[in-house]
């Protein structure tokens, strides 16, 4: 092996040792409640579905993501099929952005632990009315607003803030509409 390969394995091998420590910092900080263990699960199912819901990277990661792609996402919210997932979108549940042929979901919509934004879907129709593209919600949903301390509207959804969202919401449709 020469010193480039020899530089680029231990590079490999260090990062590894911080991601299995980082990770596991983070595992620890879940409260039991959200830790979601089933008995049908192992800790190995549970380690695979991770994994599968890594993210997803994408040019649009500064401004909407990170992302998810279907696979990930079936796996880490255990939806059971890609048309389940499907099904969630299109009932407004799960906001899902088109990147050439492949769909992505902003992780922003979801908690550390998979639960979904609060009062999602009570503001995605809302927002369809005049932002008819997922990426103007999604871009909507995460643009710093100067009233709220430039918290984003998804940060303000996060902490349970939702009639100040959705008053917002109402106001910048009623807007775009006149």
């Amino acid at each position: 092996m020469d010193t480039g390969e020899q530089h680029l394995h231990t590079d490999h091998a260090s990062y590894r040792s911080q991601l299995l420590t980082a990770l596991q910092l983070k595992i620890y900080a879940i409260p039991e409640e959200d830790l979601r263990l089933t008995d049908d699960e192992s800790p190995e199912e549970a380690a695979a579905r991770f994994v599968a819901s890594r993210r997803t990277r994408n040019e649009w990661d500064h401004a909407v993501g990170p992302f998810l792609d279907t696979a990930g996402l079936v796996s880490w919210l255990d939806y059971g099929s890609r048309q389940n997932v499907s099904n969630a979108v299109d009932r407004g549940d799960i906001l899902a952005v088109p990147v050439g042929r492949r769909v992505l979901y902003p992780q922003f919509q979801f908690s550390d632990s998979g639960q979904l934004l609060p009062y999602l879907r009570e503001l995605l129709p809302l927002l369809r009315e005049q932002m008819v593209s997922p990426w103007t919600q999604a871009l909507w949903l995460n643009t710093p607003v100067p009233n709220f301390g430039d918290r984003t509207p998804a940060d303000l959804l996060h902490r349970g803030d939702t009639d100040r969202v959705l008053r917002l919401a109402r106001a910048d449709v009623g807007r775009r509409a006149s």
